[in-house]
């Protein structure tokens, strides 16, 4: 059913992204784009019976990180399923270009194949133009950010020293390069190796080219829990000094040190902005944060050369059991709540929390974290329950919120089921349109926050919008049967109520089966 040539959807409620009220109309589609909207349109070619259907934007996912499974899943699987259209990647310090040749290639692959998805990944590339030409055809669009972490790394090494003047201007340089071939942006990492180096200074020089050259900056601030409020100073400040607008992803109250302060959060950052600092965020809508064992490792110590030692080193075995519980302590967490999603060295432990696979094999807890990091070489993957749902849910609500997934592009196979991701890798965009069927907001809020909103942070001006002249990037779901099925036990599982999804006017889900089209573009800055 359906090609770009001219199709029509009929009798639809049209959500047209832009939060005003939903209203029935038929949209004609022709050369990829909407080109008309009104009533009772023929149409040469097909027709996509609507009615009773909301028709909405497709969702524009402002913090994805599907760079590596995107060449096992060019279909971006998970993603289309949710009504995603379009994915922004290379979030959180970490992108797959470049990789210079030099003396710290090889260090930069290292860290780059702990990803999921980049365990066989070759990465023969070097520059940012020929990682492009290396990926696969694309089922959605992407819009592709350079990750400060593998800037650095590339010029830096493993060094944990602060950048000189010299290694910032490389780093310069090296972006903007980059971002003349077409990247949207950068992106930090700093609560990761080597991010957690960089100096305020360091960011702000690359913030000005950014400056330079009107692109993005995303942030994975400094700390998320204990030292949640100085790394949002610290973002901001960057932010002011460099006059470089800045995103702050996923934006959460870790921590029960942090609960209950919603509101204080909120307030915060709205008084930045109104003080002309340029400051939006993301929230996924999970009160669980999904990441590695490094998060609760510590920083000095999480490398895979130096894990070895540990077993061979009791002294520092017993000081980093020692800083590892007291992470734990001050976060408010506890073992039970620490749950392996990933771990390929050790069988049995995915889906298991820590506290369990302990008393399975009869271990102290530090015991057994200490060895499954040293099986897995430090490439342990977790989910970690230490937020809470009424903040997580305040954050969401928040009309100035972005929505977004922080999640892979992963396949519903047997493969991805053995892992246990995190369930907003298949379930976030039907949850928040449950959240809204039950009331949190309105479907066109809802809506809103997931289109046109991070389609205006994007500077995408022909996407997240049912408009004439817009490309069709569109989403076709049932309000009373869309729902996430994506639980933390059972994560690999694909939303029900969404029914057709279409890439630039072609129709790559039809009755929520995939058509096997893969129409999606590379979105590059200033083309």
């Amino acid at each position: 059913m359906g090609t770009s040539s001219d199709l029509v959807i009929a009798d639809g409620t049209i959500i047209d992204g832009t939060g005003r009220e939903r209203f029935e109309a038929d949209i004609r589609i022709a050369g990829g784009k909407i080109v008309e909207i009104g009533s009772k349109l023929s149409s040469a070619g097909a027709v996509i019976q609507a009615k009773g259907l909301i028709v909405a934007p497709g969702v524009i996912d402002i913090h994805g990180h599907s760079n590596a499974t995107v060449y096992k899943n060019p279909s971006f699987e998970s993603k289309i399923f949710q009504g995603i259209t379009t994915e922004v990647w290379g979030n959180c310090g970490q992108s797959f270009a470049p990789i210079l040749e030099g003396e710290n290639r090889e260090t930069v692959k290292n860290i780059l194949s702990t990803s999921l998805g980049a365990e066989d990944l070759k990465m023969e590339w070097n520059t940012f133009q020929e990682y492009l030409n290396h990926l696969p055809r694309l089922g959605i669009n992407v819009l592709p950010l350079i990750g400060h972490n593998i800037l650095r790394t590339n010029i830096m090494g493993k060094s944990e020293e602060a950048a000189t003047e010299r290694e910032i201007e490389q780093m310069a340089l090296l972006l903007e390069d980059c971002l003349k071939m077409g990247a949207y942006g950068m992106s930090t990492g700093l609560e990761y190796f080597p991010g957690t180096f960089a100096t305020r200074r360091g960011l702000i020089e690359l913030c000005k080219v950014l400056v330079r050259h009107d692109a993005f900056y995303s942030t994975h601030i400094r700390n998320e829990d204990r030292g949640l409020w100085e790394a949002i100073d610290e973002a901001l400040q960057v932010s002011e000094e460099s006059g470089c607008p800045v995103h702050i992803s996923h934006l959460k109250l870790a921590g029960r040190n942090n609960w209950g302060e919603s509101q204080r959060l909120m307030n915060y950052l709205t008084d930045a902005h109104d003080r002309g600092i340029n400051v939006t965020w993301d929230v996924y809508p999970y009160a669980a944060w999904g990441g590695g064992f490094e998060d609760i490792f510590p920083n000095c110590e999480n490398d895979r050369e130096r894990l070895a030692g540990i077993a061979q080193d009791p002294e520092l075995e017993q000081r980093i059991k020692r800083e590892i519980a007291e992470e734990l302590k001050l976060r408010g967490s506890s073992w039970d709540k620490i749950t392996i999603t990933h771990a390929s060295n050790s069988k049995g432990v995915a889906g298991k929390n820590i506290e369990e696979i302990a008393r399975e094999c009869g271990e102290d807890v530090l015991d057994t974290f200490i060895r499954i990091l040293i099986e897995n070489d430090g490439v342990v993957k977790i989910v970690g329950h230490d937020m809470n749902q009424e903040d997580m849910k305040y954050l969401l609500k928040h009309p100035d919120t972005i929505i977004a997934t922080d999640s892979r592009a992963i396949a519903f196979d047997s493969v991805a089921k053995n892992r246990y991701p995190h369930p907003r890798y298949c379930g976030s965009i039907p949850r928040v349109l449950r959240f809204a069927r039950e009331g949190l907001f309105s479907f066109e809020e809802a809506i809103r926050k997931m289109t046109s909103l991070p389609a205006d942070r994007m500077k995408l001006w022909n996407r997240g919008r049912i408009e004439e002249g817009k490309f069709a990037d569109l989403m076709i779901f049932d309000p009373d049967e869309v729902t996430d099925r994506a639980t933390y036990e059972d994560p690999v599982q694909p939303p029900a109520g969404i029914v057709h999804i279409l890439v630039g006017g072609e129709l790559v889900i039809n009755d929520g089966v995939h058509t096997g089209k893969l129409v999606g573009r590379m979105l590059k800055q200033g083309r």
